[in-house]
């Protein structure tokens, strides 16, 4: 799937929904999500349901060659999630 597929899916997520996959995510048991996609679209979706501002990934297009935000951005060791904590 594309960012923007996985985009579209999660936004149809309520808070149900997101529990749920939540509990696939702790079980390793994710169907129709790429290893690691459910959590970090379900993080990103937690913070958009309650009233923050986010930026999902995407895909960014150079010519010759194409460059995806699929997975977090890593600083070192650590991934840096597209997030703006800025509550509404």
């Amino acid at each position: 799937m594309t960012p923007e597929q996985y985009t579209k899916k999660i936004r149809k997520y309520n808070r149900a929904d997101l529990l749920k996959l939540w509990k696939q995510v702790l079980q390793d048991k994710t169907p129709g999500w790429a290893a690691g996609m459910a959590f970090q679209y379900l993080i990103i979706r937690v913070f958009e349901i309650e009233k923050n501002e986010v930026v999902y990934p995407y895909s960014v297009k150079v010519p010759g060659t194409l460059t995806d935000s699929e997975g977090p951005e890593r600083i070192g060791t650590l991934p840096r999630m597209l997030l703006v904590g800025k509550s509404l």
